[in-house]
Formats: structure tokens, C-alpha cells, sequence
């Protein structure tokens, strides 16, 4: 479903009730203020080798037993980002030198506040920054259960309430891929992420032969609107992978996210080449996410992006939305033209190691695919980093659906595969 359709509705209608069955106004106030409850900590890890996985590990103690709540998987030192429910928690960082997943006494590690673990208290919507932690050889007290983010074999773990897929094997008729799961994400992506868990989902065993090539949906998208070019993807060549993730939230939480899921399974499978291709607002969701990979260390993964119908300017009715209606989702935020978050996507081009092709439907009217503003679509800025452009005679969805188009794809798909 196409975000800007959804604006529409939004602005004519001026009332959310009717648009999903079963859900009134208050429950999208709900979510929307457990969102606005959540903390946000950001700080730093020092201390680590260059390349080797580091996991920042978000602690909470309940009737003296610690329990992991959230983490964070990156390479090298650098900053790290996490969101939790208020009250109390611990942080601890560790170098997984083995790459294990776990904490071993002997790989560098350490509490926020040393040796000994300091507490944070936090309030509803605290932004803590500044939490920075510096790795040592000394050995933390309080580790014994915390030593791993997770059983190793798992594929799915949960955080809190939230059920988070690294990797779960599944069918693209998954009942969680369906275009009602895709509203839900959009409308109530709290309790779409209690539900229906998110995370990255494996269409098929992993195979370190093929390359993995991950689907990421927009706004009120789902996986299935992927099925006619995952069908004619050469199997023989490539893995598909999907990104399903409540595409309400905003967009650097949603690409944070994304990062720490592909980050945790390259530490765990060692994949040496990824392509993304994304739809409409996803592209500005994966463009984030491979900024900040690339930024992270050199020696990438990321190996191509593919866009499709991606609003690189934001739209105009997003600003409409923010303004207007009775509540806001807070992607529309991200999605206002000149936002921070799309300001942020062009500070720094695309290395050469990530070519870029955007693809983009001119069938629409006024201008537009049918959803989005051709000038957003075809931005000088995305046009600047791009390898090539292809335009198709098709509208915001169908070009999920066209020949042409998914021709093109396999034809870039094939080409960057040699």
C-alpha cells in the first residue's frame, strides 16, 4: 500500500477509524505514545579491533536476575544506538573475538562504569546520550548470565515483548506477510511488533554458495508484494531474504534496526556479498541502513542497491499529515520534504563498491507514479550517486509486477553477480 494513498485517505477522510477494521483512533494513540515512552541511549564503544564484531548488550534486573532486553552488533569501535521500555538498566559491551556470539572471560570487555556495572534510571522518552563504554582486558563482575546475546541456534529470539526473526526460515505465505499485516505495521506498529514479531525472514535454508538478496518493503508494504520477482529469481544464484519490520516507526529506527539484524548474521554466517532491493519508502530506509554499514568499516558487504519508486525528496502530503491530522505516525515525520533524515541520506555519496540503480514507474497522473512525485522519484541527489536509471510505463505498485522491470532487475542482478 502505497504511503502517500494512505495520506489521502488520511486528509479526506480526517478520521483513522475506518481505516483499519477492528481498530479505532485510540488504539493508534496508544501506540503511538508507548513510542513516545520509549528511551533512546546512544554512546560509543572504544577499545575494539579494527573488524571484529562488538556486542553492546542492554541488561535488566528483575529479583536478582539479569535478563537481555536489547543489543547491539557492530564492527570495530564506534557509536552504537539502543531504545528500551523506562526504568532500570545495565549496559555491557564485550569483542567477540571468536565471533561466537557470546561473552568469553578474555576478550575485552566491560560494564558502562567499569568493572562494576552502573545503573541507569530513565524516564519516559529520556534521550540519553554520551553512555560511552571503553573496552579492557580486566574481567567484569556480573557476567554469568549475560555471557551470550542469545542461544546460538535460535533463529528467532524475544526482547522485552517483541519477537525479533535473524534469519527464521519461512514461505513468503507466511499470515505475517499479508497486505492486512502490512497495514497494521503502518496504522499500529507497536502492537503489529508484539504480534507478528519483525526482523529479517529467509525464504529458503541458508546456502553460503548463493548470494543473499534482501527485499525490503515501504510504507504499509509486506514481503508478498515481492512475490512476482522473487518467483523469477535465479534460485540457483541467490537467497531471498525479506526485511518486515511495523513501517510506522521512524525511519532511523527502522533502518537501525535493519543494520543490527544484518550485522549480527554476517558475524554468524560470514556472507561475503548482500544486495538489497527496496521499494518506495524502504529505499530510504536501506539507503540509511547502508550508509551507516559502510560507515562502520571498509570492508563491506554491501555489494549492490536496487531502488524501486522511492520518494528520495519526501512528499508534500507528509507535511499535510504532520500538520492536520489528529495523530501523527511518526515516519510521516521523516518523510516531510528537507527532514533531517532525508537531509542526512546524501551528506556522504555511495562508495563505488555500492553501485546504485534507480528504477522508477511514470504512470500516474499529475505528475506522479499514481503515489509519489516524479521529481522525488528521479531526485538529482539520488540521480548523482546512481549507476544507472531505467523509467517503466507503470505506477507505484505494478512495477513490482512488470516484465520490464523485472527483467531489468535480473538482468543487474546477473550482472553484479559475476
Amino acid at each position: 500500500m502505497a504511503h502517500v494513498r494512505v495520506f489521502r485517505l488520511l486528509l479526506v477522510g480526517l478520521c483513522l477509524v475506518p481505516i483499519l477494521a477492528g481498530c479505532g483512533l485510540f488504539r493508534i494513540k496508544q501506540d503511538i505514545w508507548r513510542m513516545d515512552r520509549a528511551v533512546d541511549i546512544r554512546g560509543s564503544v572504544t577499545g575494539a579491533r579494527k573488524g571484529k564484531p562488538v556486542g553492546v548488550v542492554l541488561v535488566r534486573v528483575n529479583r536478582g536476575k539479569k535478563s537481555v532486553i536489547n543489543y547491539y552488533v557492530r564492527y570495530g569501535s564506534g557509536p552504537y544506538r539502543l531504545s528500551m521500555t523506562p526504568g532500570a538498566a545495565y549496559l555491557f559491551a564485550f569483542e567477540d573475538r571468536n565471533e561466537d556470539l557470546r561473552y568469553q572471560k578474555g576478550e575485552p570487555a566491560a560494564w558502562y562504569g567499569g568493572i562494576s556495572p552502573t545503573k541507569l534510571s530513565l524516564k519516559d522518552g529520556e534521550k540519553v546520550k554520551g553512555v560511552n563504554i571503553r573496552l579492557t582486558r580486566n574481567i567484569p563482575k556480573g557476567t554469568d548470565d549475560v555471557v551470550r546475546l542469545e542461544k546460538q541456534t535460535e533463529e528467532k529470539i524475544k526482547l522485552e515483548r517483541y519477537k525479533i526473526s535473524r534469519g527464521e526460515v519461512t514461505s513468503l505465505d507466511d499470515k505475517r506477510f499479508t497486505p492486512e499485516k502490512g497495514k497494521e505495521g503502518l496504522w499500529q506498529p507497536v502492537h503489529f511488533a508484539i504480534l507478528n514479531g519483525f526482523g529479517i525472514y529467509f525464504l529458503e535454508p541458508y546456502d553460503p554458495r548463493k548470494i543473499p538478496v534482501l527485499f525490503v518493503h515501504g510504507a504499509g508494504g509486506y514481503p508478498q508484494e515481492f512475490r512476482a520477482i522473487i518467483e523469477r529469481l535465479d534460485r540457483k544464484r541467490f537467497q531471498p531474504w525479506v526485511y518486515h519490520y511495523p513501517s510506522g516507526v521512524r525511519m532511523d529506527k527502522a533502518s537501525n534496526f535493519m543494520v543490527k539484524v544484518l550485522t549480527e548474521l554476517h558475524a554468524k554466517h560470514k556472507y561475503r556479498r548482500l544486495f538489497i532491493v527496496a521499494h518506495s519508502m524502504g529505499g530510504l530506509v536501506s539507503r540509511a541502513a547502508i550508509n551507516e554499514i559502510v560507515g562502520q568499516y571498509s570492508n563491506h558487504f554491501i555489494r549492490l542497491f536496487v531502488s524501486f519508486s522511492t520518494p528520495w525528496d519526501g512528499v508534500g502530503t507528509a507535511r499535510m499529515g504532520v500538520d492536520h491530522s489528529p495523530v501523527v505516525i511518526p515516519a510521516w515525520i521523516d518523510m516531510v520534504p528537507d527532514s533531517p533524515f532525508l537531509q542526512s541520506l546524501f551528506a556522504s555519496e555511495l562508495p563505488p563498491s555500492v553501485p546504485f540503480y534507480l528504477l522508477f514507474g511514470v504512470v500516474g497522473g499529475d505528475g506522479t507514479d499514481g503515489a509519489v512525485p516524479l521529481t522525488s522519484e528521479i531526485s538529482l541527489h539520488a540521480q548523482g550517486d546512481a549507476e544507472r536509471i531505467y523509467g517503466f510505463p507503470e505506477n507505484h505498485t505494478s512495477i513490482l509486477r512488470s516484465e520490464a522491470a523485472i527483467g531489468r532487475l535480473n538482468h543487474i542482478l546477473m550482472q553484479r553477480a559475476k
